[in-house]
């Protein structure tokens, strides 16, 4: 006899919840979130351990030491104008202006001692700074003569300390201009630029990647011949969305500094249950999972953006496994084969092909050997009778070495 005769819909003789794709997307991506919000509060408890990030910089106020009023409007002009140079030149993390003041307000720090280094030393070890640079300036008839300090929390002392004379009349504007270049250039030895940063961010070769996402499923369009005949049609949306796990690897630095080599394991998983004709969907239905493994391998590069974001182009082909497998037993009646007494519990079908792949992957450097990564993939299989392709997306993180 021929089971689960009478299709439901054209060609087909399995129908589906008219909520499940709804219910079961929602259930596995709150699944997947739950994951990667436990992650990201890991990651940021654990920052401070493993972090070799930016270095952090306070620069204190220029204070006016001779507080004539008149020129107080020097004091914020020139303390900005040394930020923005820094922040042409460099990459670090700037301690904010309304920040640091909080803190020395709490802690009791005067204002007008700003222009010391003992409060240059205090503030910078209270705000756990790498660096401090602060100081003064003093008016002299038409000059104006600027006292830098820079001091290093690491080891507690004063790394450099220099003066720079300018005009306090109609050229003033100039004099800032030179004070903040002259600032810049004595820090040239005490932070890195964007290319020096940049080395920093992707030294280590190899790249170690889990990741978890989804995609649709991978199917023919209607799956029939690798199943008992009469037995049942498949499509790729009875699954709808698979969720899938990876493991990625990334040799970088071949031939280039940014060219790379890489290769990946991948399982998605689906799963539904379908009502069968002639079988009440309350009582009875069939059990169907789905299953692949997918193996690739393919060259790619790497491209650096703004400080530690990057973006990666990956090219690549690898080989396709599916299982889908069909369980009867959940049924009322359990049918039997075309022709035979023997029930049929379950019907299986493996299908394989090659796969050509297309990653296009957006990536933040956490620190230096940690970076968390979206990844965007394009998966065209070739089946024995058909080729077709889909969009698949990831999220991961990845451990250098």
């Amino acid at each position: 006899m021929n089971i689960l005769p009478g299709p439901e819909r054209a060609g087909g003789i399995i129908s589906l919840p008219s909520n499940f794709y709804v219910n079961f997307l929602l259930y596995n991506l709150f699944r997947i979130l739950k994951g990667l919000t436990l992650a990201a509060f890991i990651a940021t408890s654990f920052s401070q351990l493993y972090a070799v990030a930016k270095r952090r910089v306070l620069v204190m106020d220029i204070k006016n030491i001779d507080k004539n009023a008149s020129y107080n409007y020097l004091e914020p002009s020139i303390t900005e104008a040394i930020v923005k140079d820094l922040q042409k030149e460099f990459v670090f993390e700037n301690f904010e202006q309304d920040d640091w003041r909080a803190l020395a307000k709490s802690n009791f720090i005067l204002e007008e001692s700003y222009h010391t280094k003992s409060s240059a030393m205090q503030l910078g070890l209270l705000g756990r700074q790498d660096m401090v640079i602060g100081g003064y300036f003093k008016i002299a008839g038409d000059k104006i003569i600027t006292n830098i300090h820079i001091l290093g929390m690491k080891d507690k002392k004063v790394l450099k300390e220099f003066s720079v004379d300018g005009y306090s009349d109609s050229r003033i504007f100039d004099s800032i201009r030179v004070i903040s270049e002259r600032v810049a250039k004595e820090t040239k030895d005490l932070l890195p630029n964007e290319e020096e940063w940049t080395k920093t961010v992707i030294q280590g070769k190899n790249q170690f990647n889990l990741e978890v996402g989804f995609s649709p499923v991978l199917l023919p369009g209607q799956l029939t011949s690798a199943l008992p005949s009469g037995s049942s049609s498949v499509y790729p949306n009875d699954f709808g969305m698979s969720f899938h796990g990876a493991l990625d690897y990334q040799y970088i630095g071949l031939v280039l500094d940014n060219a790379l080599l890489w290769g990946n394991f991948i399982y998605s998983f689906s799963s539904n249950n379908f009502s069968a004709t002639g079988h009440d969907p309350s009582i009875s239905q069939v059990s169907g999972k789905y299953g692949a493994y997918n193996f690739n391998a393919g060259i790619g590069y790497r491209v650096f953006g703004f400080g530690s974001y990057y973006i990666v182009t990956r090219l690549g082909s690898g080989y396709y496994i599916s299982n889908i497998e069909l369980d009867f037993t959940t049924l009322n009646n359990i049918p039997s084969v075309s022709g035979s007494d023997q029930d049929l519990s379950t019907a299986k079908a493996t299908l394989s092909g090659v796969a050509a792949n297309f990653d296009l992957v957006l990536g933040y450097q956490l620190f230096v050997s940690l970076a968390t990564e979206l990844k965007i993939t394009y998966r065209h299989i070739f089946f024995k009778d058909q080729a077709f392709g889909s969009v698949g997306f990831s999220l991961g993180a990845g451990y250098k070495i």
